[in-house]
């Protein structure tokens, strides 16, 4: 519905240049002028909508519930026979719902402890009254750092809104091969983390909420989000929906454009120095 609100605006907005005999220049000038309105006015009536909920509950889950999407048991089952061909083992899996936006997350845990990581195997899934559809899914690999920091690679194709100081988040799309992608994860840790350390020794549910409550800790301690009392849920601040606004929405495209010339080059020199 949106999608379809802003062609029209667009449209709308062509024809009354036209009808006026503007000069280029200032349809030019007058577009962008009433985009960064538009834009700012969708960020206003958003705002009250970002929402997430103060605790989450992890409920355990079987890819092959006949409920769930087909793409769902197809992409847990491709993934973790690669997995156990790279020497992970299968600690587990549970399933996150998000109610505010109609939608849960499908997470399955593994560690390696020879090389000392761990990956996450993810598919998160929209329903709706017409059934469920998968939104998207893929795999991220993590390792602990010295200085207790993370070094996460993914395959996901969303932008990180806010960046933490206790991880380093680095995303390759358009690598969906696991073995790929496991690969790039070590040449990463090798070029920005430094020396890995032992995986977590609690469990794969203690160990996602205590980084999910790191996550929100420092969220809060920046001013990003507040908790908001007697309704069980943080709200973003005007500071923190502002960013997320202008990272997701304004500058969005530059920095997808950003990302892939940077996955770019570092592959080249990855692979070269593999070649090697």
């Amino acid at each position: 519905m949106r999608s379809v609100l802003n062609w029209m605006t667009v449209i709308i907005f062509i024809s009354f240049a036209l009808l006026l005999d503007l000069p280029f220049w200032a349809v030019i000038v007058l577009g962008i002028a009433f985009g960064i309105f538009f834009l700012f006015l969708d960020a206003v009536l958003s705002w009250p909508r970002m929402k997430f909920p103060a605790e989450i509950r992890l409920e355990p889950f079987d890819p092959n519930d006949p409920m769930l999407p087909g793409a769902v048991k197809a992409h847990f089952v491709d993934t973790d026979t690669v997995l156990r061909d790279l020497g992970f083992i299968f600690e587990g899996n549970f399933r996150i719902e998000d109610k505010t936006r109609r939608s849960f997350s499908c997470v399955a845990g593994y560690k390696n402890d020879a090389s000392r990581d761990g990956a996450t195997v993810v598919c998160d899934v929209a329903y709706s009254d017409k059934g469920m559809k998968t939104i998207s899914a893929g795999i991220q690999y993590g390792s602990v750092m010295l200085d207790d920091s993370r070094v996460l690679t993914n395959c996901l194709s969303d932008l990180q809104v806010f960046k933490l100081k206790w991880r380093r988040t680095f995303s390759f799309p358009r690598v969906k091969d696991a073995r790929r992608l496991f690969s790039i994860h070590q040449a990463v840790v090798g070029r920005f983390g430094g020396e890995k350390k032992g995986l977590p020794k609690e469990g794969l549910k203690d160990a996602y909420s205590k980084n999910w409550r790191r996550e929100i800790d420092e969220m809060v301690e920046r001013g990003y989000c507040s908790y908001a009392l007697g309704k069980e849920q943080y709200s973003y601040s005007f500071k923190g929906a502002a960013i997320a606004f202008l990272r997701a929405r304004m500058f969005g495209v530059f920095l997808l454009v950003g990302r892939y010339f940077w996955n770019k080059r570092f592959l080249d020199h990855a692979g070269k120095s593999g070649s090697r």
